[in-house]
């Protein structure tokens, strides 16, 4: 029987929930907004089977030396300017749909929560396209990809590297239908704190049309002002018509909370399947430092990065190659801007007093007190800024 006795041991997958044949596994939300698996004892039958399909008791060794590594882009550039980087995610997601199949992937739901689910059409796919930086409710979807599986359709799955692990783990044998391609993963914030700025927003976006406003749109990487620079931008409306706010990500409270680790789950800061060990075919990623390695293939409006690390993966890869410009790469740089892949980041002093401030603050204001810049470091920035302009040399003393 599952027994999460310290948060670190539970990543949220669901999986043993969906495999308990008795149904006595609930994930429970905590004081964070995470949500853990609890299994009720007396209905239990102690099968075991929770415990062979939990990713955190089930650690499989990385796959690097499989990994083969290019920088993708989508040809067509409407899809690629909607985006979160170059667009690859659409081509498969229409390459299994042609073929019969399904696929899976985070979208939000009437409330924003972000939930995973499943597509039978390039329209429902289409919620799938962009990055949502918080973790998703796997829901029901792991007994609907069995079933597709076990139908004989092809199942294109994406999902954080957990959710793939969950899901193979889940399935028990391997299926030659499954696709499944992985995330890059900083970490997953919490659901309950994303709310909390949602809330903080709409208030904001209220006070600036007068009116009330629902939110109809959101893009954490909107790319309308470039790849690097991407925006975060929420679209409400309201009797007046429509109110947007839009601020670069290094100004967005909740971005610079979850880039500082402020609010991800516990078990991200040892994350078991980093170093390409989720079992997936293939990772998707930004490609930070394209222009250092192939700066052919920037133009700032969003370039992917592809890891294929099975046949399958390469497969699908080649399968939409003529849609794409590709160029091989190498895991050197690759993994040069995006250390993610492959490590997970400390756990921060400022985590725990973030959720003690929450008690009493806004989400903008215990990330703003929690991420300003010392004085000190300021003022050395503004000295080198001014002595960069007036042509000087400085240097540390």
């Amino acid at each position: 029987m599952i027994r999460i006795e310290r948060k670190e041991d539970c990543c949220g997958c669901s999986a043993c929930a969906a495999a308990c044949p008795v149904h006595c596994i609930a994930l429970e939300e905590d004081d964070e907004g995470f949500r853990y698996a609890k299994a009720d004892p007396a209905r239990c039958t102690e099968c075991g089977l929770c415990e062979r399909v939990c990713p955190m008791l089930n650690r499989q060794p990385g796959r690097r030396e499989e990994a083969r590594v290019y920088a993708v882009r989508n040809r067509d550039e409407a899809v690629r300017s909607t985006s979160s980087s170059g667009g690859l995610f659409s081509l498969l997601a229409g390459e299994t749909l042609a073929a019969g199949g399904t696929v899976f992937g985070a979208r939000f739901d009437e409330r924003f929560d972000v939930v995973h689910d499943g597509a039978e059409t390039a329209g429902e796919a289409l919620r799938f396209r962009g990055s949502k930086y918080v973790q998703s409710d796997t829901g029901d979807c792991y007994p609907r990809v069995r079933e597709a599986l076990r139908q004989g359709r092809p199942v294109l799955f994406s999902g954080t590297g957990c959710q793939i692990a969950g899901l193979k783990g889940f399935l028990g044998r391997d299926y030659p239908s499954l696709t499944c391609a992985e995330v890059a993963c900083h970490g997953v914030p919490s659901p309950a704190v994303w709310h909390r700025f949602l809330a903080e927003q709409r208030a904001e976006a209220e006070k600036t049309a007068g009116a009330p406003a629902r939110l109809e749109r959101f893009s954490f990487r909107d790319k309308s002002g470039g790849w690097k620079r991407y925006r975060v931008t929420a679209h409400y409306r309201g009797p007046q018509g429509e109110t947007t706010l839009s601020e670069p990500f290094y100004r967005n409270a909740f971005m610079r909370g979850f880039l500082r680790d402020l609010f991800i789950r516990p078990c991200c800061h040892a994350c078991p399947v980093k170093n390409f060990a989720s079992g997936a075919d293939l990772m998707l990623a930004d490609y930070w430092g394209v222009d250092r390695c192939h700066p052919d293939m920037d133009d700032d409006r969003g370039t992917s990065l592809a890891v294929t690390l099975t046949p399958r993966g390469e497969e699908a890869l080649h399968a939409v190659e003529s849609r794409t410009v590709a160029v091989p790469s190498t895991l050197g740089c690759a993994l040069a801007m995006n250390r993610a892949i492959v490590r997970s980041e400390p756990r921060p002093a400022a985590r725990e007093l973030f959720f003690e401030r929450l008690r009493h603050e806004s989400v903008t204001a215990a990330v703003a007190r929690l991420t300003r810049t010392p004085l000190l470091k300021r003022l050395r920035r503004r000295a080198g800024k001014l002595a960069a302009r007036l042509g000087l040399k400085t240097g540390n003393r």
